[in-house]
């Protein structure tokens, strides 16, 4: 009798038995980051974690949102968060902190999601994509993906550098824009018809490409016979012009991961674009900055505002009529009124070496009115606003609102080596910034006059704006706005250049490395006001 051993089983028993514990967890752990069920976990967590941010937004402002759930390791649900009032209207008077530890509840958060989405993908396609050629192929191949990767680069870095299409800084001139696409748009008509004739394909497969090819031909032939009427505008032109460049980039990358990849090519190059979009929101989270500029006709302004975050300014006068500001962050006074602080009286004193006085922040609100004193009522303030109104807290402005939150903080100005109260102030964004003359509250220390206002915190410029027009444009009939434009005129003190621009809806302005977009239109009295 005899038997026939399966020499495969028993090489691949002998290698496995072989083979390092170390080098074997590793290959294991390898693989689980490449799994495609990893990838639909992730694509579940993310769609979850979207699904709850957007009911979010129900109850509370875009930002905090975002904070909260997207742009953090740990995303603490808040589970009032699940039960909007316009879908739950029975649990609006519901006290959910009744819940105790068991009211937020621990999920991934959008950095942890998008992370593991990276490496996900960057571990699948270095153990399945395998390089297919050798040689003068692999060579080459790489080279062309080198070259296409720095016509990205370029195209990224000098695309905020450019001001669009009608200050004339691009390479071709709108008509050149336009009579390339109308040439690519005709090429894209001839390919698939030829490919239908020399395919060797089924009649239907034929057909689609035929039809393809002939709807193509008949959107040319109405470009080029409608002329001038059909033409885009510039606005078009300038979304144009960047798909020409990324097309360009997207052409000789595809090249290049043609001839490594092979049939994979085009698999490796959407991956790797699916890749740079999570570094550009990456990006955008740690560096991108968001400040608004509200100007009325003839105004310039060298500061811009943040309106998600708030400051109180405290300003004195100087003799060379300048003002010596101290701002103190929105930041430093939720700690302060939490206290959180690290120096003395409980967590609430505020400490500024500029100032010969210390702040102790009793109570801020995020968004409250003001009403007046009540007879009932005890004032929080010694003087000014806080002896005949009271702030009544608000709940805080959802992503729903077109309004803004309008804070307050009551604060004790404090003597820094006795400890002695100076005087108690309220102090509302209401009255020193909403009004359209700001009010501020004011005191006097070793005879030195201070003014405080609660103001949307200030970014400062190194050049100045100036609005000289702005008007918009409605639907007839309506007063639903088909366009609002403004024309600025950005000085630079310090280069000497003085360079005047127009921004209109869906035309934003790429400046220094800033865009710049039309995002309002009021009318205050006689005055037109716009905001970018």
């Amino acid at each position: 009798m005899s038997s026939t051993a399966l020499p495969g089983n028993m090489d691949r028993h002998a290698e496995t038995s072989g083979e390092d514990p170390l080098i074997r967890a590793a290959s294991q752990s390898l693989h689980a980051l490449a799994s495609l069920k990893l990838t639909c976990v992730l694509l579940l967590l993310s769609m979850v974690i979207v699904f709850i941010g957007s009911l979010a937004q129900a109850r509370r402002d875009v930002w905090p949102v975002v904070g909260q759930y997207f742009r953090t390791w740990v995303a603490w649900i808040d589970v009032q968060d699940l039960f909007p009032p316009s879908m739950f209207p029975s649990l609006m008077d519901f006290d959910f902190d009744r819940l105790g530890k068991l009211r937020h509840i621990p999920f991934p958060g959008g950095w942890t999601i998008g992370v593991l989405m990276f490496v996900n993908l960057g571990v699948a396609h270095a153990l399945r994509f395998r390089v297919r050629v050798r040689g003068i192929r692999l060579l080459a191949g790489t080279v062309v993906i080198v070259i296409g990767g720095l016509m990205t680069t370029a195209v990224i870095v000098t695309g905020n550098a450019q001001t669009g299409v009608e200050s004339a800084n691009t390479l071709l001139t709108p008509m050149q824009i336009w009579n390339s696409m109308l040439g690519l748009l005709g090429i894209s008509a001839i390919v698939p018809i030829v490919a239908a004739f020399r395919s060797t394909g089924t009649k239907l497969q034929k057909a689609v490409m035929i039809g393809t090819g002939g709807m193509l031909a008949a959107l040319l032939a109405f470009y080029v016979i409608g002329g001038d009427r059909v033409r885009p505008d510039l606005s078009a032109m300038r979304i144009l012009w960047q798909l020409l460049k990324g097309g360009a980039c997207s052409l000789v990358l595809l090249v290049g991961c043609r001839m490594v990849f092979d049939k994979r090519g085009g698999i490796v190059l959407l991956h790797a674009g699916v890749a740079l979009l999570m570094i550009s929101e990456l990006l955008v989270a740690v560096y991108g900055k968001e400040n608004h500029l509200t100007l009325v006709e003839g105004q310039t302004s060298s500061y811009m505002r943040d309106i998600r975050e708030r400051e109180l300014a405290i300003i004195r006068a100087e003799s060379d009529d300048s003002d010596q500001v101290v701002a103190v962050p929105q930041e430093v006074l939720e700690a302060g009124a939490a206290g959180k602080l690290p120096d003395g009286d409980e967590g609430k004193l505020v400490s500024l070496e500029t100032l010969p006085f210390d702040l102790k922040i009793r109570r801020y609100f995020q968004n409250a009115e003001l009403r007046s004193v009540m007879p009932d009522d005890e004032p929080v303030g010694t003087s000014g606003l806080g002896t005949f109104a009271v702030p009544v807290k608000l709940e805080p402005v959802t992503g729903m609102d077109d309004s803004q939150d309008q804070s307050a903080v009551v604060l004790d100005v404090v003597d820094r080596s006795t400890g002695r109260t100076i005087d108690s102030l309220l102090v509302s964004q209401s009255v020193s910034e909403f009004r359209s003359v700001p009010i501020a509250e004011r005191i006097t220390v070793d005879g030195e006059d201070y003014e405080f206002y609660l103001r949307f915190q200030r970014n400062y410029r190194d050049d100045e704006i100036t609005l000289l027009d702005t008007n918009r444009e409605n639907y007839v009939g309506t007063a639903t706005p088909r366009d609002y434009r403004s024309t600025i005129m950005i000085r630079n003190p310090e280069k000497g250049t003085e360079e005047k621009f127009t921004i209109w809806m869906n035309n934003p302005l790429r400046y220094s490395g800033e865009n710049f977009y039309q995002t309002g239109h009021q009318v205050v009295g006689d005055t037109e006001m716009s905001t970018l």
